[in-house]
């Protein structure tokens, strides 16, 4: 790994801290859909600031979502993970694009509670492989 793709790491997981950050503001606002949205692109950001440490990159959500299950099925993650990542993949989807759709709070509260856990994640992992997070400009 390059000093490089560490740069382009945290710029990435930094995307993702305002994206959550920006989730639990809409969430004061009672903004529900955009909760999910954000929530969801934080997990986004943060699953690709794991590609760039690999010096990889993917085109859509479905690559990344399965890329990061690779990563599961290799034990650098728990599966648990690649499985939030795909429900909360979902739940957006059907909010941006289902106009039947009935968001319940139980499910945002599920959403916003699974990115925070994702990020965390991602977080301690991107520090064990030598990232420094030791300022955000964003958050």
């Amino acid at each position: 790994m390059t000093d490089i793709n560490k740069s382009s790491s945290i710029k990435l997981f930094y995307r993702s801290q305002r994206a959550l950050a920006d989730a639990y503001l809409l969430y004061k606002e009672k903004s529900y859909e955009s909760v999910v949205n954000r929530s969801y692109y934080a997990m986004l950001y943060a699953s690709k600031a794991v590609f760039a440490l690999d010096g990889k990159s993917c085109g859509s959500h479905n690559a990344a979502i399965n890329m990061f299950s690779k990563y599961c099925i290799d034990n650098v993650f728990e599966n648990e993970y690649g499985r939030n990542f795909n429900r909360v993949g979902d739940v957006r989807n059907k909010v941006d694009y289902d106009d039947d759709y009935d968001l319940l709070i139980d499910e945002v509260n599920s959403v916003i509670s699974t990115a925070d856990s994702f990020c965390e994640k991602i977080e301690h992992y991107l520090l064990d492989k030598g990232c420094k997070l030791d300022y955000n400009p964003y958050v």
